[in-house]
């Protein structure tokens, strides 16, 4: 078959050996596949999300999505955020905090624009935070200015 491809620089009928010419090229092949088959399972595995293997069992997220009151100046919004970014430093309960904005703005997301997403590493510590004194101080200050608010807590599986 490999004379059918390439005449002259395979295997003649009956002979099994390639040629000197085409040998390296396989011995390269054999050696280098074992190693690209290796790698691609790497990447694979890098591409795996890895963020609740690293949660500790019966961590929590506690996730708030909202929409600013349309009336609230962009000054205000950004104090809210700044608070809220504070609240890890302010309450030692708060493994992971994320804060961003709705990127889609469709209407799926029924209004709501931003998102705060707070890990806790369980239960109790999750509650330690609602009743904290810098929980309730952010809420003071943020309650005011929101439109709407959805609050969801879950454990990651």
């Amino acid at each position: 078959m490999l004379d059918r491809l390439m005449p002259g620089r395979g295997c003649s009928k009956g002979n099994t050996v390639l040629s000197a010419q085409w040998r390296p090229w396989v011995v390269a092949a054999a050696l280098l596949l074992p190693g690209l088959v290796l790698f691609a399972g790497c990447v694979t595995r890098l591409q795996t999300p890895t963020a609740v293997a690293s949660l500790p069992p019966g961590a929590v997220r506690h996730v708030v999505l909202f929409a600013f009151k349309p009336d609230t100046p962009e000054t205000t919004q950004r104090e809210v955020e700044a608070s809220s970014a504070k609240l890890p430093s302010q309450i030692r309960q708060i493994a992971a905090y994320e804060w961003g904005t709705d990127l889609n703005q469709a209407a799926r997301s029924e209004g709501l624009t931003h998102c705060i997403v707070f890990t806790f590493n369980n239960t109790a510590d999750k509650d330690l935070y609602l009743n904290h004194p810098a929980h309730q101080a952010f809420k003071q200050l943020a309650m005011p200015h929101i439109a709407r608010l959805l609050v969801l807590d879950y454990v990651p599986r």
